[in-house]
């Protein structure tokens, strides 16, 4: 699978960068080349930061950095295994979450990408191994304080979370050395992130690490489209933001002040009801940045993708992604309704952080990029709860009759992963 993505990521010619891709990549250019560019404020200045130093290490080739991400993935796998583990999982089911990290293909071709999802993916998995497995060990706060801190400057999105993250720490007793080690964890944090916030406060008036969160609500809000690429409003929504007032600051207060009246205009019920009916569709889709830009995708269509893979391959890129996903979808409805995770700190913030997901992006701006951020926990969840439904199938003797709770349960489960499918696969249906 690995080998296969990054060959035809080079051959017969390279993926050509799309989107932030090749803003990234020009940062990362322009910082090797000793003349910095600015760093537009929606944008991390770390990323571009880890795409110069591995570019300068190849000498200007990306295979370094593409490198570099398959190892956090791999990195990702191992820590995925023990945080299943603390969740109740067997070493079967800790197995499959780790397996299905390095063997989901989309997930796979994002290490190949010049996007910050596999960093800030390695960053968040690396504090919830703390949290679960060390967080009784001091000295491992430190390393806790600096994943959250460089995970926060990669991604703005886990920003309104991190008092969650910092909950299991803040609860211990005694009361006042939880609070103390959460206290410290916090200020090493805001320490990594200290450098960013100054620069945005110096240039643009920002009071944090990225200032997109004002735009991407906006953005949200303004989407008609069930899929990614379709009536994209995004590009034009962008250019419309850059020709407002020199002032960053003026420029989010008037784009908050539009939301506002589009809000009041519509009526909040009315808004929610509309963004119900299509955000959900746009993060659960089938399709990934990686079929997208296979031959037959929506990206490779306008010319953008991977030059002329073989046919074979990429058919069997494209199944398998279709159907680990359909599988992954429906083992997490179950490992949700069957109560198949143990209670405790890892199934607390598997838990908080979809709830938190799905929340979020009830109302911002959505793409399917946006969920590689959830499917270390879906894995989990789809591992755990698939092990316990055949153990209790095993164990369950052919002429006992199902209890009614069991009954009920299943058809929780069946209608529910019924749901999650028609999103992510009924979207291309009903435009």
């Amino acid at each position: 699978m690995h080998a296969g993505l990054l060959w035809i990521y080079h051959v017969p010619s390279a993926k050509m960068p799309w989107g932030d891709e090749a803003h990234f990549l020009n940062i990362a250019e322009a910082r090797i080349e000793g003349s910095p560019r600015p760093i537009h404020p929606f944008y991390s200045r770390y990323y571009p930061r880890w795409v110069a130093t591995w570019l300068a290490i190849g000498g200007g080739s990306i295979l370094p950095l593409q490198l570099a991400q398959t190892a956090l993935l791999i990195l990702c796998a191992f820590l995925l295994r023990d945080i299943t583990l603390a969740a109740g999982g067997n070493d079967t089911a800790a197995t499959a979450a780790a397996f299905l990290m390095i063997g989901y293909p989309p997930l796979v071709a994002y290490a190949h990408y010049v996007w910050p999802e596999i960093l800030h993916m390695a960053l968040l998995l690396i504090a919830v191994w703390v949290l679960v497995m060390r967080k009784r060990h001091g000295a491992w706060l430190v390393l806790l304080g600096v994943s959250l801190g460089l995970a926060l400057a990669t991604k703005y999105f886990l920003w309104p979370f991190l008092p969650v993250l910092l909950l299991p720490l803040a609860l211990e007793a005694p009361r006042r050395r939880g609070l103390a080690r959460a206290g410290l964890t916090l200020l090493i944090a805001l320490v990594i992130v200290a450098p960013a916030l100054g620069s945005n406060a110096r240039r643009f008036g920002v009071s944090g690490v990225l200032d997109s969160a004002t735009f991407n609500l906006w953005v949200g809000l303004n989407d008609v489209a069930r899929r990614n690429f379709e009536n994209d409003v995004i590009f034009d929504e962008l250019l419309r933001y850059d020709d407002g007032p020199p002032d960053h600051s003026q420029r989010r207060a008037e784009l908050a002040a539009r939301t506002k009246t589009l809000v009041r205009e519509r009526g909040l019920l009315r808004v929610l009801a509309a963004q119900a009916g299509r955000q959900y569709f746009r993060l659960l889709d089938k399709d990934s940045f990686l079929t997208d830009q296979l031959p037959g995708g929506v990206l490779a269509e306008r010319g953008v993708g991977y030059a002329d893979p073989p046919a074979w391959l990429s058919g069997t890129l494209r199944a398998l992604s279709y159907g680990l996903y359909a599988l992954v979808l429906v083992g997490a409805v179950a490992g949700l309704t069957y109560r198949c995770l143990r209670k405790g700190t890892a199934s607390r913030l598997v838990e908080a952080f979809l709830a938190y997901n799905a929340l979020l992006f009830l109302v911002v701006h959505v793409k399917t990029r946006y969920r590689i951020q959830l499917l270390p926990f879906l894995f989990l969840l789809a591992a755990i709860g698939a092990v316990s439904i055949v153990s209790q199938l095993r164990n369950r003797s052919a002429a006992d009759p199902p209890a009614r709770h069991d009954r009920w349960m299943l058809i929780g489960t069946t209608l529910s992963a019924a749901l999650l499918l028609f999103l992510a696969f009924g979207g291309s249906a009903f435009r």
